[in-house]
Parts: structure tokens; sequence; C-alpha cells
């Protein structure tokens, strides 16, 4: 049996996990209590650090905080060393991107400058972090989709 990525996957462990199928199904809500169907996601079972390499190399060329290559048409020029400092200024603030830039090399700039992540994520105190954490509280269920050709999460795979 083949995984995602082609490795072989031992046919013992699928027989093994073969009695623990119908738990899975009465953990399942019932249709008419529950809008949304349930999604079982097993990949972490099947899966070994092996399969991870692509990731952790990917991770390990393009550091910490991600891929800013896709900037360069608009700063040519030291795009990586500089960003922040558009970024946290009160203009740059305005950019949607900038709203969502988290770079761990400025932690003090981020906290002091940032008008909405550093909010959002209750970093810094502000008048509707309760509000703000109540109401995500109130998320029921939350499920979140990538894929290779998302273009904003890099990698996607995170």
């Amino acid at each position: 049996m083949l995984g995602l990525w082609g490795q072989r996957l031992p046919a013992a462990w699928v027989l093994l996990l073969l009695p623990f199928l119908p738990l899975l199904l009465l953990a399942a809500p019932a249709p008419h209590r529950e809008s949304y169907k349930p999604v079982i996601v097993v990949h972490g079972l099947f899966d070994s650090s092996y399969s991870f390499r692509h990731l952790l190399e990917y991770i390990n060329e393009m550091g910490q905080y991600g891929d800013t290559d896709y900037l360069k048409w608009l700063f040519p020029t030291s795009m990586r060393s500089n960003l922040y400092r558009i970024c946290y200024s009160p203009w740059g603030q305005e950019f949607s991107i900038c709203n969502y830039w988290h770079d761990p090399h400025h932690d003090d700039l981020y906290l002091n400058a940032s008008s909405f992540l550093a909010l959002i994520n209750g970093e810094r105190d502000h008048p509707n972090a309760t509000v703000w954490r109540k109401n995500f509280l109130r998320v029921g269920h939350l499920v979140l989709i990538g894929g290779p050709d998302d273009g904003v999460i890099t990698p996607w795979q995170s």
C-alpha cells in the first residue's frame, strides 16, 4: 500500500487500526444534530518523520518566518533585512500584508507597532481583548484548508 509520498506502508498497521473504525463512527455526530460532515484525518497515524523531510528542508531553506521572494518586484534590494522598517511604520500598517507580518527578529517593534496581528493574537492588551476572545470561543467547529497552490501560507504544509 503506498502512502501520500510514495513510501510503502506496512499492511499490519492497517489491520491493527481496523478495529478502531467503529469507535470513530460512533463518535461522529448524528446528521440531524449537526449541519457539517465529520472528516477523519489519519495521515498522522501512517506517516513517519521521513514524510516531512521536504517540509523540513523548505523551512531550513526559507528561514523562520517564511519566504519574501514574492515581494522582490516591489522592493528589489535588501528585501528581508528591511521589510520590518516598512511594515512596522504607521503607514505600513495600512497595508494588509503588514497587518499580518510578524518578524521574530524584531519582536519589540511587532508588539508595539502592530495594529492587528498582535491584538488578535492577544499578545498586547487592548480594550476589546475580552470580547474578541469570547467571540472566538463561540466558534464550534473550525476547518482550515490549505494546498500546494495556496500561495499565501508558505510552506503550505505548515
